[in-house]
C-alpha cells in the first residue's frame, strides 16, 4: 500500500483539520503529515509500532484507534515567532544592502548586514585626547615633576583630568599609543640635561633626555610609546631639568600630551 501525504492545520484537538482527527486503522507506517499553523510548519511521519505517550508537537496520537500508531515529528520550521537575541527568539537577517564577502552585527532584532566601511565604524574606539599646559609650569631643580596639562584640545570620552590628577585614565582593556613633547626655555647651560618620561602605574615606559650643548638653552624632547592598558590603569607625564634653579617650561603647543586608542 502506497503512503500517503495528510495535510493538517492543527496538531491536537480531534477536530476536523487536526493532526490527531485521522483515524488510526487508516494509517500505515511511512505516512507523511504536513501540519501548517499561523506559526509554524510541522513535518511528521507515522510509526506504526512506537506506542510512546503523546507529548505534543514531538509525538501525536490519533484519537480513534490509536493503537501503537504515532505522529512523530521529523522537522520542522517557524513563521512569526518573535526575532532577536534573546531566549526562545529566532534570528532575523537582514540583507536588504548586503553584499559578497560583507559581514554582520547583531542587532535587537537580529542579524544585520554591514558593509567593510560600515564595520570599520562600528568598531572604530572613541578614546582620544590632546592636552597641553596652559601656563608655563615650574620645574624644581634636578627633580622629576609631574606635567600639569591643564587645557584640552579635545578629549573624546572624557578619559583625561585636566584639573587635579593630570592624567589619563583606561576606560577598557586594550592597546592605547602615547606621545609627549616638552620644551623648556633658554635657560640651561652647557651639560645639563632635560629629561622627559612617560609612566604607567607610575612606573616607567619610556625616557628621554637632551643636553645643553652651550650656555642658556632652549631644549625640547618627546616620546612616543604603544602600550597595552587594562581599565583604570593610568599614564602620566613627568620631566626634569638639571639646572641648580627652578625654571619654567614653555607652553601651548610647545608641551603637550595625545594618546588614542587602537584596538
Amino acid at each position: 500500500m502506497a503512503n500517503v501525504v495528510y495535510p493538517a492545520t492543527n496538531l491536537t484537538g480531534g477536530t476536523n483539520g487536526a493532526l490527531d482527527s485521522y483515524d488510526g486503522d487508516n494509517l500505515v507506517d511511512g505516512d507523511a503529515a504536513i501540519v501548517i499553523t499561523s506559526s509554524t510548519v510541522y513535518h511528521y511521519t507515522l510509526d506504526d509500532d512506537l506506542g510512546s505517550a503523546e507529548s505534543s508537537p514531538d509525538i501525536i496520537a490519533p484519537d480513534d484507534n490509536p493503537g501503537d500508531k504515532r505522529w512523530v515529528l521529523v522537522t520542522y520550521t517557524t513563521n512569526g515567532l518573535d526575532t532577536g537575541i534573546a531566549d526562545d527568539d529566532i534570528v532575523q537577517i537582514d540583507d536588504a544592502d548586503t553584499a559578497d564577502n560583507d559581514y554582520a552585527k547583531f542587532t535587537a532584532n537580529g542579524l544585520e548586514g554591514r558593509s567593510y566601511a560600515e564595520v570599520q565604524s562600528d568598531i572604530a574606539f572613541d578614546e582620544k585626547f590632546y592636552v597641553y599646559i596652559d601656563t608655563a609650569q615650574s620645574l624644581a631643580a634636578d627633580t622629576y615633576e609631574k606635567l600639569e596639562f591643564d587645557a584640552e584640545v579635545f578629549d573624546i570620552g572624557n578619559d583625561f583630568d585636566n584639573s587635579s590628577n593630570y592624567r589619563f585614565t583606561a576606560p577598557a582593556n586594550g592597546y592605547f599609543v602615547f606621545t609627549a613633547c616638552v620644551s623648556i626655555g633658554a635657560v640651561l647651560d652647557d651639560g645639563e640635561q632635560f629629561n622627559l618620561v612617560i609612566k604607567k602605574n607610575g612606573n616607567y615606559l619610556t625616557w628621554s633626555n637632551v643636553f645643553s650643548p652651550a650656555t642658556d638653552k632652549s631644549l625640547a624632547t618627546s616620546n612616543s610609546i604603544v602600550v597595552y592598558c587594562e581599565t583604570n590603569d593610568y599614564v602620566e607625564v613627568f620631566a626634569k631639568q638639571t639646572d641648580a634653579a627652578a625654571q619654567n617650561t614653555l607652553s601651548g603647543v610647545f608641551v603637550n600630551f595625545t594618546g588614542h586608542r587602537l584596538s
